[in-house]
């Protein structure tokens, strides 16, 4: 059985063609397909970042949990005045909060870290979309 012609099927249709070439429609195709490579990399890397940072943040509230077991335990055994679990407890709330600034920090800069690498990507694929318009564009005004 015959292939039927579209153009002469629908002869309407042709009213509402593109201008473009078969070239000019593989080189859109082409693009599109760089766009969503870009679009899963962005992703992945952004995933990767929040996997990292969740683990991150999975290791410090271990790292508390077990201190504050360590503190507990201390402060609960009859040894030493008030005055000495009063101050043990200083310090330690003065260490905890130390901690969660650098822990803060730490997290700051992984997740920037990730953000930075995504942003260069979506930077270079635009860039090289612009590009490539620019030289189909040269292509058609020659």
């Amino acid at each position: 059985m015959a292939t039927p012609d579209p153009k002469r099927a629908h002869p309407e249709l042709n009213r509402f063609r593109p201008p473009l070439s078969d070239a000019d429609l593989r080189v859109m195709a082409a693009t599109h397909r760089k766009n969503a490579e870009a679009i899963v990399q962005i992703s992945q890397l952004a995933l990767d970042g929040m996997q990292i940072a969740w683990r991150r943040q999975l290791d410090f509230v271990r790292e508390a949990i077990g201190e504050l077991s360590s503190l507990v335990v201390e402060l609960g055994e009859a040894n030493g005045s008030l005055d000495v679990r009063v101050a043990r407890q200083s310090d330690y709330a003065k260490q905890s909060f130390e901690r969660i600034l650098l822990n803060a920090r730490e997290l700051t800069e992984l997740t920037t870290k990730s953000a930075n690498e995504a942003m260069s990507l979506v930077s270079q694929r635009l860039t090289e979309g612009l590009d490539e318009l620019h030289r189909a564009r040269e292509r058609t005004t020659t």
